[in-house]
């Protein structure tokens, strides 16, 4: 056998063209591996070029209506309400490290299409991980996980950033289920009666203890009518994902409830009083869910391109060419003679 190849190799050096082919083959087969651990990983960061926009249905329930909308005596009232949110990548401002992103979200009702509130926030994101990082490209310091998930998400705790509280809380993974037709990682993230990250439009920052009393209708609360009284505003999140695990990204909001709770204390810390402010139950509607999971698949296509049909297509084609100058119009030497 070592015969042969010998004999073979000497005939194919005495035709250059078969040479250059072989050459190229053995090249071709070295560049498979090299992209498949090197080039590859190097490709798998997150995009700057990406555009979302996220639907979602709800009701939107106060209990207790900013000072200027309040009507004493009105019971709870409920909306249905509509969410939109956009998030869009910032290519001109993003870096070979970092990620920028503009998320707006608008809520409206879904009855006469009236503007309830709107908002935006820019956010920072490590290209490699997907995790939150400070940056002063962002508009607050940040950290865990938000636009995405980390890639290969584990079946474990994530650390989940709440807008609502300006904080991370642990995301517990609950099984394999599915969204869009797509596999995906179900995580639930849950809190109660956190400090919320900024006082809510329309409540006031401060207030007199004789408009607050008439305000909530609580006649009888231990403060005096011309203290001036700063409440604490604090918040509830029950939140529950579907994420692709592979490129980490979130394809569903299943159920989603924020709560905002008024408190007053007195100057030695003890609790005066508390009460809920409003409620924001939330999902995201079944078209928006079928625009996600394409994109999700659209991520994974991108994935296997670059880690398995790119890599196996070199390797299938350095064999090829190989093969062709090994043995395309060539002779052995004994045949020649």
């Amino acid at each position: 056998m070592l015969n042969i190849l010998q004999k073979r190799w000497r005939a194919v050096k005495r035709m250059r063209a078969n040479l250059l082919l072989v050459a190229a083959g053995i090249a071709l087969i070295l560049v498979a591996p090299i992209w498949r651990f090197a080039v590859a990983p190097a490709l798998k960061v997150v995009a700057t070029d990406m555009e979302q926009v996220l639907q979602y249905e709800g009701v939107l329930t106060y209990f207790v209506n900013p000072p200027d909308r309040q009507v004493p005596g009105a019971p709870p009232s409920r909306a249905s309400v509509g969410i939109t949110k956009t998030v869009r990548s910032e290519p001109l401002v993003s870096t070979a490290q970092t990620a920028v992103f503009k998320a707006e979200t608008s809520i409206y009702d879904s009855a006469s299409g009236q503007l309830i509130s709107e908002g935006e926030h820019t956010y920072a994101v490590d290209r490699r991980t997907g995790e939150q990082v400070k940056s002063d490209l962002a508009d607050r310091e940040r950290s865990g996980y938000f636009i995405v998930f980390p890639f290969n998400t584990p079946r474990s705790s994530v650390p989940l950033w709440s807008e609502l509280a300006g904080a991370t809380f642990p995301a517990e993974f609950e099984g394999k289920t599915f969204a869009g037709g797509l596999a995906t990682y179900r995580f639930s993230m849950s809190f109660a009666d956190r400090p919320a990250a900024a006082t809510p439009r329309g409540y006031p920052e401060t207030i007199q203890g004789a408009p607050l009393k008439e305000w909530l209708e609580m006649s009888d609360v231990a403060v005096d009518d011309d203290v001036e009284v700063k409440p604490e505003y604090r918040c509830s999140q029950d939140t529950l994902l579907k994420v692709e695990p592979r490129m980490g990204t979130i394809v569903e909001t299943s159920s989603g409830r924020d709560t905002v709770t008024l408190a007053v204390e007195d100057a030695g810390g003890n609790l005066l009083l508390s009460r809920a402010l409003y409620t924001l139950e939330y999902k995201q509607t079944r078209e928006s869910v079928k625009t996600m999971s394409a994109f999700a698949r659209e991520e994974v296509s991108k994935l296997k391109l670059q880690f398995v049909y790119i890599p196996l297509g070199l390797l299938v084609l350095g064999l090829a060419v190989l093969m062709v100058g090994a043995f395309a119009g060539v002779k052995p030497a004994r045949e020649a003679e």
